[in-house]
């Protein structure tokens, strides 16, 4: 049995409600995660851990937030407290925090601060050298298991003036540090994630060994930036839970107008393409670390959008019913997602600051890795940190192939939804201008139907590489396909044609895997 099916076969919270209308900690949720053994896959597999594929991690993750995003949001913040050093520690850091984090300790990550938001250069946490180490000063506020973590993540301010090479990473403990040392700040009452501890801390003359600064001196954003790039990508995992689970709660409706079916079918298509899309990128952390400070981007803008607005229609879709405790819970939880990791803006400016190497049609046109949406086989185990870069000098493979990958789609409604698609993401592509020091609303505008091409691309490519052998009424002459490439042409501006007949199939598919209690993804053994 797969880690994915295990998990979904063993866990259950039957006291998410109860325990966000009271704000509570799901102590008990995140205690049966652990007897499993979630904690063990934040911990890659040459440390001793059991994370060896991002794409079954990602699995993992959306089998949770499926049950409750607050537990998932509360349980798996460890691996974005611990993945700068998995980025940039030396063996014996690594090594020392894999075995806290084995042995069940909880690690956060501190970078906002209040009044600076997302600017992280702003920041004004300091760490002055001094015998041995660093005396730590500031507040980090606003951050996922601040009081519950006794280690944390902490990007401070090593130089005064030194711009982006005047930060470095440090892993603060607070075991090692004296009563006055620093102070928790309290629990911040959100609109979602009720019961997530989502507080502060303040630093006060913290020391902090030299051991225990991450990565060079004066690398810190650097490596910040680098993990962030994997983590947008697997916390996208959070907004798939919440479309399955709203999607679940919907289909109990009956569909029986065509009107009711378009908004059913449609929220169905957006969560498959948001599947693909984030799959996608899961697997190109192991085969494309070269592009993912743009895929990473145009991954966490998309799939986060595309499932609010899901679950928007689904609300429509329910009327009254939309009152229901349950669906208000993963609406209000789900609309949090865009904010973490790089909000919606952060993403859509880190693509518009590369519009440059995105501008016009094919050039540095490379062949995909042949593995890299082949969701039948497992990627290499691991990931090459020394190959993930700040920028993607070739802009993105998925574009720049585009026109040869439709070219392959059988005739039918496939292919002229992708020849569509193609010639859309030229006409983008060809008026892409480079922002100054501020993208205007305009390249912002253009970012957001860049990534909506991707997710497009992303999605023929999945397609096309699994379409022999994988089965089901979803993947029959190109069913789901079609629906992703409607809704992407859509959001590009377009009005494909409906089809009544795919709507009712995939409310169908829908409907009969709720009743069965089975899986709403497309790829239900992520590897």
């Amino acid at each position: 049995m797969s880690a994915v099916t295990g998990l979904r076969a063993r866990f259950a919270h039957p006291l998410a409600l109860a325990l966000d209308e009271r704000d509570a900690f799901p102590e008990r949720a995140c205690r049966d995660l652990e007897e499993w053994g979630m904690h063990h896959y934040y911990v890659p597999a040459h440390l001793g851990g059991r994370l060896t594929s991002c794409p079954e991690f990602l699995g993992l993750i959306r089998v949770v937030a499926a049950h409750d995003l607050t537990v998932a949001i509360a349980h798996c913040k460890t691996f974005l407290g611990a993945v700068a050093t998995w980025v940039a520690g030396t063996p014996e850091q690594s090594r020392w925090l894999a075995g806290q984090i084995l042995a069940g300790t909880p690690v956060a990550l501190g970078l906002t601060e209040r009044g600076h938001g997302s600017d992280l250069l702003a920041g004004e946490t300091t760490a002055r050298p001094v015998p041995g180490g660093y005396r730590l000063d500031g507040e980090k506020w606003l951050i996922n298991n601040a009081t519950r973590a006794p280690l944390m993540s902490v990007l401070a301010r090593t130089v005064p003036d030194g711009g982006p090479r005047g930060f470095d990473v440090l892993l603060a403990d607070r075991r090692t540090m004296a009563e006055g040392d620093y102070r928790l700040l309290p629990k911040e009452y959100t609109h979602g994630i009720r019961g997530a501890d989502i507080s502060g801390i303040r630093f006060r003359g913290a020391f902090v060994p030299d051991h225990h600064r991450v990565g060079p001196p004066g690398s810190g954003l650097e490596t910040v930036l680098k993990g962030l790039f994997l983590t947008r990508i697997l916390c996208t995992a959070l907004s798939l839970g919440a479309a399955e689970h709203a999607l679940r709660i919907a289909a109990r409706r009956e569909a029986h107008t065509a009107a009711r079916r378009r908004i059913l079918a449609d929220a169905y298509a957006d969560l498959l393409g948001a599947e693909v899309l984030a799959l996608l990128g899961a697997r190109a952390i192991h085969l494309l670390p070269g592009e993912l400070s743009l895929l990473s981007a145009a991954v966490k803008y998309t799939v986060p959008t595309w499932v609010n607005e899901a679950l928007d229609a689904l609300a429509r879709y329910l009327g009254p019913d939309a009152g229901d405790p349950m669906f208000r819970k993963v609406r209000r939880d789900a609309a949090l997602v865009g904010l973490f990791d790089g909000s919606t803006v952060v993403n859509l400016a880190a693509i518009a600051n590369q519009f440059a190497v995105l501008a016009g049609g094919r050039r540095g046109a490379r062949p995909l890795p042949e593995a890299l949406a082949d969701v039948r086989s497992a990627p290499p185990p691991g990931w090459d940190a020394q190959r993930i870069t700040l920028l993607s000098p070739r802009g993105l493979s998925l574009l720049n192939g585009l026109p040869d990958r439709v070219a392959l789609l059988p005739p039918g409604d496939c292919a002229l939804l992708g020849r569509r698609l193609a010639a859309l993401t030229a006409v983008v592509r060809a008026g892409l201008t480079p922002p100054g020091p501020r993208p205007s609303a305009a390249h912002f505008d253009a970012a957001a139907r860049l990534a909506c091409c991707v997710a497009g691309a992303a999605a023929i490519e999945v397609w096309l590489a699994n379409r022999r052998h994988a089965t089901g009424p979803l993947w029959h002459q190109g069913t789901w396909l079609a629906a992703v490439l409607t809704r992407v042409l859509t959001r590009l501006g377009e009005r494909p044609s409906g089809d009544p007949g795919r709507d009712r199939l995939l409310c169908t598919v829908v409907a009969e895997r709720v009743r069965a209690g089975a899986p709403l993804s497309l790829v239900e053994d992520p590897r």
